[in-house]
Formats: structure tokens, C-alpha cells, sequence
């Protein structure tokens, strides 16, 4: 998707304000860059996007907090959290009060060896996505050793003042401790059997009471879950886990999301950052404490190509402080877990999804194969 440039965003900004000269003055367009330290692959670092308001009298109400369209669109970049006041936010809706401090938590962590492709800021960087194969004699172009990547921050204000803050990622990546040149988990990413390492394979069925309808459908895991089992202590590094994509289709009778307003809903599930379930292995059975899991919600169906870690959704929230127990204990190499737990009164801080999703009871069973070391 071409990104917006901020040039245009400027100009936009300036008409608005000859047009409303007479009625509404005070529209504006700031524009920063916010430059991250370099940063390997499988690795992340952290920057804090500081804005003061600067009125003594007024509190600013701020629209919304995102990246423009394809100004994140390798998934580099991820706003941890927004912070007034002491207090985190949701990404809309935003009120600082008079002379707080609006602080936006951005992650950087590179996804691929890769230039982002980029023409804002004055610069341009990368290539453009091919549409026409190479040449016979013709070669394709030579990874960087160094990257660079870029990314686009919206800050939409609504009032005293309308106007944008537009705030520029510049982050440099390096190779992995191991040599990585594309990040690891999730998705694709290798897990042997070895010394302490054991490996699940298998598939993810959810059951959410008030939304799915109907029998839970068994999705495939975008890659196998490693488990640390040493002395009888499992263990799970949540940032390990794979993610599982889960389209519902159809809301009619005896279909997934039969009575509500929208046809088709994709549920992406991955494990929450930062975060070790710690257990128990017996030899046959496994039981974990302190699961965590990270929930994106986005009406339509989407594809797996579509999924990186700072993907648009209309809902991303954690659930933490899960156990997970085995229901069939390990035999001939088979295994099956179950996670079971009840949603707060607000679990996403969406109005529209938390309207489905309070107080819910949510099953979920994960079926495969677990290979010891």
C-alpha cells in the first residue's frame, strides 16, 4: 500500500486553514523523527515519544494515535502503550489534561535484513516492490548489511487546535546473536528437540461464549511451540508462541457469528510480550501458570500475509495469568492441552467488541504432537 506523504498531509493541513480563516484559525502540522539505536534481529529497542500541552487553561482531546496507511507496513515498529498522566490509555479518544505530558511507548524490532522502501522526510530509502519480473540479464538487488527502517506515526488532534503531529521511526538492524537475518517465532520459526527443548505441533480451537456460535473449529498453529523441561520444571517464554489466525464467516443461522452485525471477523491469538508461563512436567502431563495471551480482533477476513506484530486492528488486548493443564495426557507422542478462563467486564477497552466479549467464558484446546528431547 503507498504511503501518504507527509508533504501531503502539510498542504492538506494549510488548506484547511485558508479555508477556515475566518471560522476556525487554529489548525496546524508539526512534523519530528524519532531515531531508534541500531538493533539485531530476534531483539527490540525502546523509544519514548514525549508531547507536552502546552496550555495552562485547556485540556487537548486527541482524535486517534496510529500509523498511516503503509507507514508501518514491514511491522518494524509497535506502540507498546500510551501514557497520561501516569496512567496508560487506549490509542483513542485521548484527553491530556493542561500542561500534562502525552507519552507514546514505541518498540522497535526488525523484522528483515531489508531497507524500508520510504520517499517522506526530504529522503528516500529502499526500492520499490517489483511489478514486472527480472530481466534475463538483469540482478536482483543485494540485501543491505545495514538496513534502515522507516515508519509513519499519526497523532490527530481535535481540539483547542486541529491539526497532526506526524512523528518519522528511523531505526538500523543488524543480524541476529546466531546470524538471523529474518526475526524468529511465530510464523515459520524452527523448534528441535534437543538438550531441554521440547517442541508441540498441533492445532487451536477456541470457544468464546456470546460471540462463536456452533461447534469450536480446530485452526493450524503458524509454527511449533517450544517448552523448556528441565528437572520436572516446565517452562513457556510466551514471546515464543506462535500465532494462530482465526477467521469466522457467516452470520446466519447455525453459522459462527449468527446474530451479529458483521459477516466475517478475523481473530489473530499470539502469546503476550514478555511474559514465561512457569510449570510442571511429570513425564506425561504438563501444567503451566501465568499464560499469557494477545488478542487482535479486525472485521473482514484477513490473510495470513497480512499478520505482523504491528498490524491495524479494531481491538488488541492481553489476557494474562492463564494455567493451562492437560486434559489427555501424553501418549504414543500425542498430547492435548486446555486453557480455560473468564474475560473482565472490559477485556479489550473497545466499546463495540466488549459489548461481545464481557464477562466471557473462553475455552481453548490445543491438540498435537509434543516431541521430547
Amino acid at each position: 500500500m503507498k504511503s501518504t506523504s507527509p508533504i501531503a498531509y502539510i498542504v492538506v493541513a494549510l488548506t484547511m486553514l485558508g479555508a477556515a480563516a475566518c471560522t476556525k484559525p487554529n489548525v496546524f502540522a508539526d512534523y519530528r523523527q524519532e531515531v531508534f539505536p541500531q538493533t539485531a534481529i530476534n531483539e527490540s529497542s525502546e523509544k519514548v515519544i514525549r508531547i507536552v500541552n502546552p496550555y495552562s487553561d485547556q485540556a487537548q482531546k486527541i482524535g486517534g494515535i496510529g500509523f498511516d496507511g503503509g507507514g508501518n507496513q514491514d511491522g518494524n515498529f509497535e506502540i507498546a502503550h500510551i501514557v497520561v498522566a501516569g496512567k496508560i490509555v487506549p490509542k483513542s479518544n485521548i484527553v491530556v489534561p493542561a500542561g500534562a505530558t502525552l507519552e507514546v511507548h514505541m518498540v522497535y524490532h526488525p523484522q528483515k535484513m531489508v531497507t524500508t522502501y520510504a520517499q517522506y522526510g526530504g529522503w528516500v530509502t529502499g526500492e520499490p516492490i517489483r511489478e514486472v519480473p527480472l530481466a534475463p540479464n538483469e540482478s536482483a538487488p543485494k540485501a543491505s548489511e545495514t538496513p534502515v527502517h522507516r515508519g509513519m506515526l499519526d497523532i490527530t488532534y481535535h481540539s483547542p487546535e486541529e491539526g497532526i503531529v506526524q512523528v518519522e521511526l528511523v531505526g538500523t538492524a543488524e543480524p541476529g546473536k546466531n546470524g538471523e537475518r529474518e526475526s524468529g517465532g511465530g510464523a515459520g520459526s524452527e523448534c528441535e528437540a534437543k538438550d531441554t527443548t521440547a517442541c508441540f505441533k498441533g492445532t487451536f480451537s477456541i470457544t468464546i461464549e456470546g460471540l462463536v456460535k456452533g461447534d469450536p473449529i480446530a485452526y493450524p498453529m503458524s509454527g511449533p511451540v517450544p517448552i523448556e523441561i528441565e528437572s520436572g520444571t516446565a517452562r513457556m517464554s510466551m514471546d515464543k508462541f506462535p500465532h494462530v489466525l482465526i477467521v469466522l464467516k457467516g452470520n446466519g443461522p447455525g453459522e459462527p457469528l449468527e446474530g451479529q452485525p458483521l459477516s466475517s471477523l478475523s481473530i489473530v491469538v499470539s502469546g503476550a510480550k514478555g511474559i514465561t508461563a512457569v510449570g510442571s512436567f511429570d513425564g506425561s502431563s504438563i501444567s503451566l501458570q501465568g499464560v499469557g495471551m494477545r488478542i487482535r480482533i479486525r472485521p473482514g477476513e484477513i490473510l495470513e500475509e497480512d499478520i505482523n506484530p504491528s498490524m491495524d486492528a479494531m481491538a488488541d488486548f492481553e489476557i494474562n495469568d492463564i494455567d493451562l493443564n492437560t486434559t489427555e495426557p501424553l501418549t504414543t507422542g500425542e498430547i492435548t492441552f486446555n486453557l480455560d478462563t473468564t474475560l473482565s467486564d472490559k477485556p479489550s477497552g473497545n466499546e463495540i467488541i466488549d459489548g461481545f466479549l464481557a464477562g466471557a467464558h473462553v475455552v481453548v484446546e490445543m491438540k498435537g504432537l509434543l516431541d521430547l528431547p
